[in-house]
């Protein structure tokens, strides 16, 4: 959608199109978002939009939450959200594969544009998946059983970052 060949520009020329016939109600997952691409980009200024961000909301909430030492097993890395980049996935999961057990990977989210191959978990046992969560209510338990959380990319742009 952000490239600038025809097939880009004609998927946006669509989204603006549907946008300003039904104005719908836009839910996005970042600020940046809403004000870069469809306010900037998309010049889509009369929508509706409903920010709900895949984070803590304010440093205020962090008072709720236990913060306690790495415990003396596996280090446990926390990859939560939309799971997707198929490069940065092999790097991570070889990785834990690698570690022998000594790092274990807890995912929650959707998982988007990434091959696995069949029985994945299976093969992997120092990877689980939990399913995708509730912001904001699953979130302290989410945290809680990690040790690191995973939010490195590797594509730069504005609308990862």
């Amino acid at each position: 959608m952000e490239g600038g060949g025809m097939v880009a520009m004609t998927l946006r020329f669509l989204e603006r199109f549907f946008c300003k016939l039904h104005r719908p109600l836009v839910v996005v997952t970042s600020a940046a978002y809403r004000d870069v691409y469809f306010k900037q980009i998309q010049q889509l200024n009369h929508l509706d939009y409903q920010l709900i961000e895949n984070k803590f909301p304010s440093c205020s909430q962090l008072s709720s939450v236990e913060f306690s030492a790495p415990t003396a097993g596996p280090i446990t890395i926390g990859y939560f959200g939309i799971i997707r980049g198929q490069e940065m996935w092999e790097k991570l999961v070889g990785a834990i594969d690698q570690a022998e057990g000594k790092l274990r990977l807890y995912i929650r989210g959707s998982i988007s544009s990434i091959s696995m191959g069949a029985n994945f978990f299976e093969k992997h046992p120092y990877i689980e998946y939990g399913g995708t969560f509730q912001n904001p209510t699953d979130l302290p338990e989410m945290y809680r059983s990690i040790d690191i959380s995973w939010i490195v990319s590797d594509d730069n742009t504005w609308n990862l970052k």
